[in-house]
């Protein structure tokens, strides 16, 4: 697996979805990648609470605050600042008013960002987060009477999962692997995350599909329907051997294999076998065990048919930060032609 690095250019890649291309997290509960913490002077206290949800995109943090009695004034104003420098101590420069203040903080944080909704009388600060923003901002509270009142509120942006996209690597003599590509939000707070603990199953349609055809066609190869193999004719009617059928490889957790182990696509079909214990009435208690490969058995158009680009063969899952994601891949047979593939002979054991 390969995570990658924000804001980077996706590549072009042919693959299915989440279980729609491009997908992003799967909807839940509220997470807030929006909050803030405090500092306050002594005659200006002020906390702030978690973030909610609201009608904002990323939530509301609420700020409360007191300001003591030698320090009380009904004016206290706010302002919002993107931070100049990262780094720097939480204690801002705050020489100067007005467009100068500005100037020494940094840029005003536009309210499509950060709404601050300021409430006298209650004494509370609501900051709205409308947008993702990509360095910390401060909420500077202070007394127009009392410059030793005031607080400041540094409000940062957790980056947020956006985009995942994943792709089937698939190389003859190497394990097959699942490249997975995150695509985050702007933040001053990294993501945090790479995908982990990737699993891999057989779908139930490829499940369904393979088990069917090889049965089909181990039957029609040693007699089942009657026209092939060595049935005992009885007058006209035709009686065919007894058939039971035990399918080997193809049960859901046996695709884990093939992140661990060498692929081909021969050594592929092979995996799946059909081991038929095949006997005739009156051989009595006479009784043979073939074992037949998925190679031997598969015809042009089963392979056609399973392994392209509209049949989904591997479901895949793997987690980031507790969500769990789900993806279907198909698998394509390169160059894969039945006529050129020496099966050899089939195994027997008889009873």
């Amino acid at each position: 697996m390969k995570t990658r690095k924000p804001f980077q250019r996706l590549l072009a890649l042919p693959l299915l979805p989440l279980l729609l291309i491009g997908n992003g997290p799967r909807p839940s509960s509220f997470s807030p990648s929006f909050y803030g913490e405090v500092f306050s002077s002594g005659k200006l206290l002020a906390q702030i609470g978690k973030t909610e949800e609201s009608n904002a995109q990323y939530g509301t943090v609420t700020v409360h605050y007191t300001v003591d009695k030698e320090g009380h004034t009904d004016d206290i104003l706010t302002r919002v600042f993107f931070v100049k420098e990262e780094g720097g101590s939480p204690m801002p420069d705050v020489t100067g008013e007005g467009e100068e203040l500005v100037k020494n903080q940094g840029d005003l944080v536009p309210p499509s960002v950060l709404e601050v909704v300021h409430d006298v009388s209650a004494r509370t600060v609501k900051v709205h987060c409308h947008k993702e923003f990509g360095k910390p901002a401060k909420l500077w509270l202070e007394s127009s009477k009392n410059e030793e009142a005031f607080a400041i509120v540094t409000l940062h942006f957790q980056q947020k999962l956006v985009r995942h996209e994943e792709t089937l690597v698939q190389e003859d003599g190497k394990p097959l692997r699942l490249e997975i590509e995150l695509e985050t939000t702007e933040g001053d707070i990294p993501f945090g995350a790479e995908p982990t603990g990737l699993k891999v199953e057989y779908t139930d349609a490829f499940v369904s599909a393979i088990e069917r055809k090889l049965k089909a066609r181990a039957t029609a190869a040693l007699g089942g329907d009657g026209k092939n193999g060595n049935p005992i004719e009885t007058g006209t009617v035709v009686i065919p051997p007894n058939l039971t059928h035990l399918l080997l490889g193809t049960q859901k957790n046996q695709a884990e294999r093939w992140l661990q182990e060498a692929f081909d696509s021969l050594t592929f079909l092979n995996s799946f076998q059909d081991s038929v214990t095949y006997s005739l009435p009156h051989w009595g208690a006479r009784a043979e065990i073939k074992i037949l490969r998925g190679a031997q058995l598969l015809t042009q158009k089963d392979i056609e048919e399973m392994f392209c680009e509209s049949f989904m063969v591997f479901r895949f899952t793997y987690t980031v930060k507790e969500m769990v994601f789900s993806v279907e891949k198909p698998l394509i047979l390169k160059d894969m032609s039945l006529g050129s593939i020496e099966t050899g002979e089939l195994s027997e054991h008889t009873f």
